[in-house]
């Protein structure tokens, strides 16, 4: 989810901040690196949480760096504002790995075509 807003935003980011080149290159690259990274951490280390709660904690950061990334943006020092929003995009991405990881590992619990059927829903968000 968030990675779709930001991406569907980026006109907005270029607005925002004229002076800065490529912020979708920036969002990509600093999202999927934490988002990988944060899979493969929780491959190991996943046992250690339930689902439920990094279900949770993933959503709850969502909503609260999505609420709180247009408000970045009315800052007056848009130097300070785009390094903040650049610092938003790896724990927008730690948390989709860990409900992305949740959703599949919870999904292997159960039938074979839950997996399917998690990774078919999760192609349809993007």
């Amino acid at each position: 989810m968030p990675w779709n807003a930001t991406l569907t935003a980026i006109d907005f980011f270029r607005q925002e901040y004229p002076s800065e080149s490529n912020p979708d290159l920036w969002f990509t690259w600093l999202f999927q690196v934490a988002t990988m990274s944060a899979m493969i951490a929780l491959v190991p280390l996943g046992a250690m949480f339930a689902f439920r709660s990094r279900f949770v904690s993933g959503y709850a950061v969502y909503i609260v760096l999505l609420a709180g990334l247009p408000c970045l943006t009315l800052m007056h020092a848009k130097a300070t504002s785009w390094i903040l929003v650049l610092i938003a995009m790896p724990i927008f991405g730690g948390a989709t790995g860990m409900v992305e990881s949740s959703m599949y590992g919870y999904a292997a619990l159960t039938a074979k075509s839950a997996v399917t059927f998690a990774q078919v829903g999760l192609v349809a968000t993007v």
